[in-house]
């Protein structure tokens, strides 16, 4: 059931979670329920897995998808799955892959085995899908309504991945901050009856596209932050307990609140921090306001290139278009 979705709902990850080195070598196993099962993954991917699996060929029919990660693509995954009778979709990929898979799996409505080849995305556990169209605008997150069937996660497969893509961070590749990357923190504590208030910014190197014309948009990005660090033992100093619930009930409310450790001594901001970034960073980074965006039918930078345009007649007026034509003739015809 995938209606009346609402923020508070809890959505549960895969039906089985099998996380052994070697598991990518016998995915056939997984699948002697199923009479047509269909694979879908993409050269890089497929390489990656046959070489580690020792395989000339894969066990069932594979489809190629182009990257887009886009509804067009996985419709027309899903029309050539089907012609295959396809009865379930095994995704063998990383993050834009899997969550095409998980359209044409809601779309043939079978079920959905994944074999992730990448460590840096949660694509292959969630039931959300990240859609965009063909220009890469970003379209929606549908929540889709079962997860997959099972999650096979092979950690000699991923660990067999380049240095570079098992590097993580905050956010995707449409904005975030790559993990490692140095953190500029300004602020100053200041102590309270029973914690530590926090106030400061975060300054950290943050890539990023335009959403609309893909222009990069690498640059620093600073973030303000305010804090509560609760002491973990409140010291008896024969004040009214129900006086002080009162005094500080409302700070502790309006502040994100935070544990110190080693019994106060310290303070570790990188939940925090980490926190105030997700908050922080836009969901369609546009490197203006007003950004034109790209030519949907050539990809003309429509910024440069204002007076840029096609002449393509809409097929939903064609009709009304050949009736002024007659018209216009017929109007030359008496003159």
């Amino acid at each position: 059931m995938a209606t009346f979705n609402r923020v508070t709902d809890v959505h549960p990850g895969p039906n089985r979670y099998i996380s052994t080195p070697g598991v990518a070598t016998i995915v056939p196993s997984y699948l002697e329920d199923y009479v047509h099962p269909v694979i879908i993954t993409s050269e890089l991917s497929a390489q990656a897995f046959l070489d580690y699996t020792g395989s000339s060929e894969f066990f069932a029919p594979a489809l190629r998808y182009d990257g887009s990660s886009s509804e067009r693509n996985a419709r027309e995954l899903a029309e050539q799955a089907l012609a295959l009778d396809a009865d379930a979709i095994v995704a063998i990929g990383a993050g834009k892959l899997s969550d095409t898979a998980k359209n044409v799996a809601e779309l043939l409505n079978v079920d959905l085995i994944m074999v992730p080849t990448l460590a840096c995305a949660c694509a292959a556990y969630t039931p959300f899908s990240v859609n965009y169209d063909d220009e890469h605008r970003f379209l929606g997150v549908p929540v889709h309504p079962r997860n997959s069937i099972a999650l096979l996660v092979d950690s000699s497969l991923i660990a067999r991945a380049g240095a570079d893509k098992l590097v993580g961070g905050i956010g995707d590749t449409i904005v975030g901050i790559t993990e490692g990357s140095d953190v500029q923190v300004r602020g100053r504590f200041d102590s309270i009856v029973d914690g530590l208030i926090f106030t400061g910014s975060f300054t950290a190197p943050v890539h990023a596209v335009c959403t609309r014309c893909d222009t990069p948009l690498d640059r620093d990005w600073t973030a303000q932050a305010t804090a509560f660090f609760p002491f973990e033992e409140q010291p008896d100093d024969g004040k009214d307990k129900d006086e002080e619930v009162e005094i500080f009930a409302g700070e502790d409310e309006a502040e994100d609140v935070y544990p110190l450790i080693d019994r106060g001594a310290f303070a570790d901001i990188e939940a925090l921090i980490r926190d105030t970034f997700v908050d922080a960073l836009p969901l369609q980074p546009l490197c203006r306001p007003d950004c034109k965006g790209l030519c949907p039918q050539c990809g003309v930078d429509l910024n440069e290139h204002p007076e840029h345009e096609h002449k393509v007649a809409d097929m939903r007026f064609a009709g009304l278009a050949a009736l002024k034509e007659q018209l216009e003739a017929e109007e030359q015809g008496d003159a």
